[in-house]
């Protein structure tokens, strides 16, 4: 058990230590053909980068459909994230790696921090749910 718990320890570190060589392209969010896009989403080898920069502007989709509650919406954009500050992402063979200055890589479970919240708010008299996130991302602070 101690031999695994090295060797997984040894994988981590080798992954989220990697450094940055020439072999990476470095494409914007709102670059990514859809071939880049879907070869990320499968977990395909690939040499990308995909970069967000401070002040980008992400369209969000929220979808919600199961036996007891279905979301429901007007728009098909749900709202918009704005990136405070330039991060990157990658994929190795480890998982989604993080990084704000792409020297440093972290795993993505180190950028995705913070807490969630729900409650009901009463405004105009008719009661609406509300889920509050707040995102805390360790390294990049």
């Amino acid at each position: 058990m101690m031999k695994l718990a090295i060797i997984a320890t040894l994988a981590w570190c080798t992954c989220a230590h990697a450094n940055w060589n020439d072999d990476w392209q470095t494409v914007p969010f709102d670059s990514l053909t859809e071939e880049e896009g879907l070869r990320i989403l499968r977990g395909e080898p690939n040499n990308i980068v995909v970069e967000f920069r401070e002040g980008m502007m992400l369209p969000v989709q929220f979808f919600l459909n199961g036996d007891v509650l279905e979301f429901h919406q007007k728009d098909e954009i749900t709202g918009t994230i704005v990136v405070k500050k330039t991060f990157y992402m990658r994929h190795e063979e480890c998982g989604i790696m993080y990084s704000g200055d792409l020297n440093s890589w972290h795993p993505l479970y180190m950028f995705l921090t913070g807490n969630i919240q729900a409650g009901i708010n009463l405004d105009d008299d008719v009661p609406v749910l509300r889920i509050d996130v707040n995102h805390e991302a360790e390294v990049l602070q």
